[in-house]
C-alpha cells in the first residue's frame, strides 16, 4: 500500500491520456507497476524470484476485482448466517476457478 500511495502519483504524471479507456488501463499499469517496485525486494528475497507477469496478469484480474470482492464477502455472510442461495456458490466457484485458470 505505501508502494501505491508513494509511487503511483509518480507514474501517474508520466502521461495523462485524454481517452477515458486509456486512462483507466494508464491507471491499473501505474498502480501494478508502483504495487511492484514495492514489494520486489521481499519476493526476490523470500522466493529468489521476480514475477515477471505481473502486469498481464492484473490487467486481467483487477478490472474483475472488485466484483469479486463484493461476491467473497456475500459468500462469506451466507455461510455466516446460514443462508443457501442456490446459484451463488456454484457461480462463485466457477468465477474462481475461471480467474485461476486466466492466471494460470
Amino acid at each position: 500500500m505505501f508502494g501505491i500511495l508513494r509511487i503511483h502519483p509518480l507514474l501517474q504524471r508520466l502521461w495523462n491520456p485524454s481517452h477515458l479507456v486509456f486512462r483507466r488501463l494508464w491507471q491499473l499499469t501505474t498502480v501494478s507497476i508502483a504495487a511492484q517496485i514495492e514489494v520486489s525486494p521481499i519476493s526476490i528475497y523470500y522466493f529468489y524470484q521476480f514475477p515477471s507477469l505481473f502486469l498481464l496478469s492484473n490487467l486481467i484480474i483487477l478490472p474483475f476485482f472488485g466484483l469479486f470482492l463484493s461476491l467473497s464477502l456475500v459468500v462469506l455472510l451466507s455461510i455466516v448466517l446460514e443462508i443457501t442461495i442456490p446459484f451463488l456458490f456454484p457461480f462463485y466457484e466457477n468465477g474462481v476457478g475461471y480467474l485461476n485458470t486466466i492466471v494460470f
